[in-house]
């Protein structure tokens, strides 16, 4: 009910961030932390694949200094000449590659239990 979906099409998408997290998950979690579109639903999703509370933690905490840190020296150095509709853009279209990388990873893993 979480997600407005059918049992059938959650128990996909649960299975396939477990299996995704289970390899590579911590990095997954950082990268995602960075990008300021999916930034918001990483919380949801480490949740969703069981990982660590502590450890989630302090990856979250790495991955929000790392992005002030950013910010504040993008605005120290241009000033107001920086506009946040090229960062946005290029976000945009990272969350994409992210999303499509998660979605060929469900489609070859229905793939194989077929």
């Amino acid at each position: 009910k979480l997600l407005m979906v059918d049992e059938k099409t959650f128990t996909k998408i649960h299975n396939t961030l477990h299996s995704t997290f289970m390899h590579r998950g911590m990095w997954w979690i950082f990268f995602g932390k960075l990008i300021p579109s999916i930034k918001a639903f990483i919380p949801m999703v480490a949740g969703l694949a069981g990982t660590g509370t502590r450890v989630t933690s302090f990856i979250f905490l790495i991955a929000s200094l790392i992005w002030a840190t950013a910010l504040v020296a993008i605005g120290y150095y241009f000033g107001e000449q920086a506009s946040l509709s090229s960062l946005s853009g290029v976000s945009l279209v990272i969350a994409c590659i992210v999303i499509f990388i998660i979605y060929k990873k469900a489609t070859k893993q229905e793939e194989r239990s077929l």
